[in-house]
């Protein structure tokens, strides 16, 4: 872990870092450089949006809704392809199985997990954002649990998998 932590705060200052065959690019850069572009074109909108309509407000909320969500969707995108690639590397820092982890936290998770998937697959389209970054996260504290319990045996792999679909899912959603 503290390999990977290293590695992302170099990030910034190198074009391409490569760490246990996987290569992180300034992927991120090319998401800032998209951003910029788009607080370029708000700009504009809001210069000619003054000038000619008094609508002004309810144009700029609709702009600034819809610029922001296309923003959430890339950096999900991004996140989920970099964690795909992360997680043999955590899997490799993480192969012990300390007490204390149960099969009750981990039933807990899966539940949860099920449900926010049903809630992100029935959710409307605008909404889907929030629940994909919260699934995010609830899939990663999964898979520490599973990989804490149950070690590298069938039902982790079983876990694993599980969460490498979701993954997967989550990065086409933010295309």
């Amino acid at each position: 872990m503290l390999a990977v932590a290293t590695a992302l705060l170099l990030a910034p200052l190198f074009r391409e870092i490569s760490l246990g065959g996987v290569t992180l690019k300034k992927e991120l850069d090319r998401a800032k450089e998209d951003i910029s572009g788009k607080i370029g074109e708000l700009r504009s909108v809001i210069v000619n949006s003054v000038a000619v309509s008094p609508t002004f407000n309810l144009q700029l909320q609709e702009l600034v809704h819809r610029e922001v969500s296309k923003t959430q969707q890339e950096v999900l995108r991004l996140m989920a392809e970099i964690d795909l690639q992360l997680l043999p590397l955590w899997e490799r820092e993480n192969s012990s199985v300390p007490a204390g982890y149960n099969q009750q936290k981990l039933e807990l998770i899966d539940s949860r997990v099920r449900d926010l998937e049903a809630r992100l697959a029935s959710a409307p389209s605008e909404e889907k954002i929030h629940f994909a970054w919260a699934l995010r996260t609830l899939y990663w504290m999964w898979l520490e649990s599973s990989r804490n319990h149950y070690a590298s045996s069938m039902p982790y792999q079983e876990t694993r998998k599980s969460v490498e679909e979701g993954l997967n899912r989550l990065a086409i959603l933010g295309k």
